[in-house]
């Protein structure tokens, strides 16, 4: 087989190509595909060997660092560039990168050889004209990649990972630009987008569950160190920036023993509406929105009439037909948008009122019930939460007070009555003080999650829902 060097001279290359045939029915019957050659090469490499030797694969293979490689991988990267097949070479380069950075995520080097990576790639794409053609044209591919978009969202998502681990061990940096707080919901989204490569995908994925489940731990560790006479040196630092008494607001709502459990509440309305027509569950949904909220006097009588309104008019073709999941999903997503979507240039937009009024809780809580009926709106949720922040993230904190109040109640309702934590947070019986010892939690422990599933006041929600 011939070598990078001997591909240095366009007739070689070209009788490289009439040799070979390198893409024949017989080859791609084989799963020799260059780029699944590549790809499988590094999935195998990087479960075999430490990361430092993987980047030196990575290296020989995208920076033409040959001081051993795989014959296969050499063929294959031959074929890519005999065959001129510029856009192969880019995606396998690209999931080459996320299948190394996902593998790495088991790692508590991760963040370090994945920075690594992706500052070297900028490095490698340097063209030296005294290279030889096959050379320059590797050299070239890198150089468009690095300034493509691809490389430009590896370079975001790695900068999400850092931000995150500097969050959950400092409280600086919020302050230089405060949407890092809520890179969850940029990393979730990068996730749930199929035009992205599955690698791709599944990086967001891993971390967009790594920085919810740091939340979720971290604000229970607080709640739990709040409930506590610990030493000043045991406090532990609030994940959000509300105050704590927003804070123990939020988590009486949805936790306390008294109140109604939401997620029993929306399994006894959807038992109720089976099989009713579309219109009748409209007139339902707006019963099961306002019911407790109504009771405890926080759903404002303007927010009940323009839900009745958006709701009479959402979809009229179907009203007299049942109702089915796609038609309760299209229902649900436009009831968020309703929600999630301000204009400070309409004093009536119900997003903007509410954002005005400070009313979080609220605001949250109708989003959080909608979730409850429909789990599939999430995605939804989060596309607009998406929205909400890059609308916004060139305004300076103190003039998005509104939106970083929002998205921190939004985190904590979820968290608290959404999300099924591993560690809930509910309120810790009353103990003796804790006194100095090593142990900053001796005889406490998080509630498990069962505690929230008990089911209130089946009795009650049965009834208001047939008296409204």
């Amino acid at each position: 087989m011939q070598n990078f060097h001997e591909l240095g001279q366009p007739t070689a290359i070209q009788n490289y190509k009439t040799r070979f045939q390198a893409f024949s029915p017989e080859r791609e019957s084989q799963g020799s595909e260059p780029s699944e050659v590549i790809c499988h090469f590094f999935i195998s490499a990087v479960r075999q060997y430490s990361p430092q030797r993987v980047l030196q694969y990575f290296k020989n293979i995208f920076f033409l660092q040959r001081h051993s490689l795989n014959g296969a991988v050499e063929q294959a990267l031959l074929d890519l560039v005999a065959f001129d097949r510029k856009e192969e070479f880019l995606n396998t380069l690209n999931r080459s990168c996320y299948i190394l950075i996902n593998n790495w995520s088991a790692s508590k080097e991760k963040i370090y050889h994945s920075k690594l990576l992706v500052e070297l790639l900028p490095e490698a794409g340097y063209i030296d004209p005294k290279n030889c053609s096959f050379t320059q044209k590797i050299k070239t591919w890198l150089k468009i990649f690095v300034e493509n978009e691809q490389y430009q969202t590896l370079q975001s998502l790695i900068a999400q990972d850092v931000v995150s681990e500097k969050l959950s061990t400092s409280s600086q940096g919020a302050e230089k630009q405060w949407t890092n707080r809520y890179s969850y919901y940029l990393v979730k989204h990068q996730a749930n987008n199929t035009s992205n490569i599955k690698e791709h995908r599944a990086a967001a994925k891993s971390l967009s569950k790594q920085i919810k489940e740091q939340f979720k731990f971290d604000l229970a560790m607080y709640f739990v160190y709040s409930q506590l006479s610990a030493p000043k040196k045991q406090v532990r630092k609030n994940p959000t920036t509300l105050t704590p008494e927003i804070l123990n607001l939020i988590q009486k709502t949805l936790s306390g023993r008294k109140n109604l459990n939401y997620k029993n509440l929306a399994n006894i309305f959807l038992k109720q509406v089976e099989g009713i027509r579309y219109k009748d569950l409209k007139k339902s949904i707006l019963n099961y929105l306002k019911y407790s909220l109504h009771k405890q006097n926080i759903l404002p009588t303007w927010l009940e009439a323009g839900l009745s309104e958006f709701l009479a008019t959402l979809y009229e073709e179907h009203d007299e037909r049942p109702w089915d999941d796609y038609l309760l999903l299209r229902t649900c997503n436009r009831l968020i948008e309703y929600l999630t979507k301000p204009n400070f240039s309409n004093p009536s937009n119900p997003a903007t009122i509410l954002a005005v009024q400070k009313n979080y809780l609220t605001w949250t809580v109708v989003v959080l019930k909608i979730l409850l009926i429909c789990n599939d709106s999430y995605n939804h949720l989060i596309a607009c939460m998406v929205d909400l922040i890059q609308q916004n993230e060139a305004r300076s904190m103190s003039e998005c007070q509104w939106l970083i109040r929002f998205l921190d109640t939004l985190n904590v309702v979820l968290a608290i009555a959404y999300e099924n934590p591993r560690h809930n947070l509910l309120s810790l019986p009353k103990q003796e003080p804790i006194k100095n010892t090593s142990d900053p939690l001796p005889h406490y422990d998080v509630r498990d999650e069962l505690a929230l599933d008990e089911f209130y006041a089946t009795t009650e929600a049965l009834a208001g829902f047939e008296a409204n």
